[in-house]
């Protein structure tokens, strides 16, 4: 092995982890471009990365959750033996009333609260998980999914911060509810939709693929509300003005981030930034308001932000500078736009 491919060999994991420097990314970049061989290579060690990266955050468990789950099965087996006692007193007494009363108060003291699960994505990262019920959730970067080990009750709830594709097994009887940190809730029977519902954000906004799902939220008179939305459309709720707005939706465009890629058609440059921000955990900073007049129309896929930034230096009169954060309390970067 000659001394370039040695030093490929140990740049290509930081290279993919995001963490060389421009030289050392030039570098990467013109091996990747000698032979169509080293791209293969590329790829099957980026898919090995984002694999290993999703088993990391799938192992995300509260500890003290999982006591929890282990004590509550320890109380159980406690209560089995008070009943089986008690069965004899009451076959002694002749009280078989005795018994039901008993357990029935042993049990309703007892309702089953299943431990809490908690998946959480670094940022540039994705993960995939399958809830008790058989539904499949893909979970976008930077973003936290809360889901109880087991689904009991009427209703399926669990909660999301962040961004979430959820394809939910069908349960007419068990209503599917994701709450989000907002007072507004998602409402589902049995569909695929997309859900995007950041802490910071002032919105709230789900896009349904398929199926039927309906936003549930208080208006400002505290009157509970739901709008329900068909496949194709999406439905925005503003936690400032306490209501929703329905619009037709590019489902594809809103759901790309799901393969890997970032698709825009003519987009407004605040939202892409808004995408930029979010996806790879950065603050972008505008200095010169006119920014804001710019669109782009494009798909990025799997590409570093210095890359993406480039491009659309390239196609518009945006220019971007890195800057050291003046809040020492920040560790996300801080980009100005000008």
């Amino acid at each position: 092995m000659n001394k370039q491919e040695t030093n490929i060999e140990n740049l290509l994991p930081r290279y993919i982890d995001g963490k060389t420097n421009q030289a050392e990314s030039a570098m990467v970049e013109s091996w990747l471009a000698e032979d169509e061989s080293h791209r293969e290579i590329y790829e099957a060690e980026m898919a090995l990365f984002r694999d290993t990266e999703s088993l990391f955050v799938l192992k995300d468990i509260d500890v003290e959750q999982a006591l929890e789950a282990t004590h509550g099965k320890m109380r159980k087996a406690k209560i089995r033996k008070l009943l089986h006692y008690l069965e004899r007193v009451a076959a002694i007494m002749v009280v078989p009333l005795l018994i039901v009363i008993i357990a029935q108060f042993l049990m309703n003291n007892h309702a089953k609260t299943p431990s809490l699960l908690t998946i959480r994505t670094n940022p540039g990262m994705t993960a995939v998980a399958t809830l008790p019920d058989g539904t499949e959730v893909t979970l976008n970067s930077n973003s936290v999914l809360t889901y109880p080990a087991e689904f009991v009750g009427k209703e399926r709830r669990l909660s999301l911060q962040g961004e979430a594709y959820f394809s939910v097994t069908k349960d007419a009887e068990h209503p599917f509810i994701v709450s989000t940190p907002n007072a507004a809730a998602i409402k589902v029977y049995g569909t695929k939709f997309n859900v995007e519902a950041y802490p910071d954000a002032p919105t709230i906004t789900a896009t349904l693929q398929e199926g039927s799902i309906a936003m549930l939220y208080k208006n400002k008179m505290q009157k509970d509300c739901e709008q329900k939305i068909i496949p194709g459309e999406k439905v925005i709720y503003s936690d400032f003005s306490k209501s929703v707005n329905v619009e037709k939706a590019d489902v594809e465009v809103a759901m790309s981030w799901i393969s890997g890629k970032l698709i825009f058609r003519n987009t407004s440059i605040e939202e892409v930034l808004n995408t930029l921000s979010k996806r790879y955990d950065v603050d972008f900073k505008v200095k010169n308001k006119k920014v804001y007049s710019n669109a782009f129309t494009g798909t990025l896929e799997r590409q570093r932000l210095d890359r993406i930034l480039e491009i659309l230096a390239l196609s518009s009169d945006i220019r971007f500078k890195y800057i050291k954060n003046p809040d020492i309390s920040q560790e996300r970067q801080l980009i100005e736009v000008y």
